[in-house]
């Protein structure tokens, strides 16, 4: 589980993309309006073991240019229109799976059982 923990610090609440090893993501809080208006989700209800608690810098800059949009009257659209959905820790962890593997992708993509 600590492992788990460990790797939501280095992805993306509204992505789910890993950031650099040498770059820190910013925290979701001060985005809390803008994830809630674009994408719907209540940071106030994440759950510290299954979300992350930073965004990456694309979607940073993202919202950024959403805040500057709005202040300028201006409408904005948002070429990313779904999150991420995270899951909790389970032995067959997809997020804890793919990122053990060397080489592996960017985004973690979750495998849903139909």
């Amino acid at each position: 589980m600590n492992v788990h923990k460990g790797f939501l610090i280095t992805c993306c609440r509204v992505c789910g993309s890993v950031f650099p090893q040498h770059q820190k993501g910013f925290p979701t809080k001060a985005y809390a309006k803008e994830i809630k208006t674009i994408y719907d989700i209540s940071i106030a209800t994440d759950i510290e073991e299954v979300h992350p608690k930073y965004l990456c810098k694309g979607c940073r800059n993202r919202f950024n240019k959403y805040r500057l949009a709005i202040r300028n009257k201006q409408s904005y659209t948002c070429n990313l229109t779904e999150s991420f959905t995270f899951r909790p820790h389970s032995e067959n962890c997809q997020l804890c799976h793919n990122r053990s593997q060397k080489g592996r992708k960017e985004t973690i993509q979750y495998v849903e059982n139909i």
